[in-house]
């Protein structure tokens, strides 16, 4: 559940959109409920917003292998930054090459938003 903007809407994660999961928003008034993202591919299997503002910047999906969807500029630079941690990672590699294995995100972010914590 996550509060978006001001007054009284808030964002829920729900599966009785689709065939896939949805993070909807309910407003107080009587407008119908409004889709914020959702993926045909798979279901909504974490997201990330704002420190700041608490905005959805991206989705995770997880369908072989989680994948960030970027919903704003933020949500971009999200995307951006853990293919860059991810490329940094596998140009390391010892063994060389890729490895398809490795799942990352970000466990943590700095009210700045400067410092993130990757796991």
């Amino acid at each position: 559940l996550v509060r978006v903007g001001e007054g009284d809407a808030v964002a829920i994660h729900t599966c009785d959109t689709a065939d896939t999961t949805a993070y909807v928003r309910f407003d107080s008034s009587e407008a119908p409920p409004a889709i914020l993202a959702q993926s045909p591919r798979a279901d909504i299997s974490g997201f990330y917003d704002s420190p700041l503002s608490g905005e959805l910047e991206a989705i995770v999906v997880t369908a072989q292998r989680s994948e960030v969807v970027p919903l704003s500029e933020g949500g971009r630079r999200l995307q951006a930054e853990l293919a860059r941690v991810r490329a940094a990672i596998d140009d390391a590699n010892t063994a060389g090459g890729a490895d398809e294995t490795l799942e990352l995100s970000i466990a943590s972010r700095s009210l700045a938003d400067d410092v993130w914590v990757v796991r």
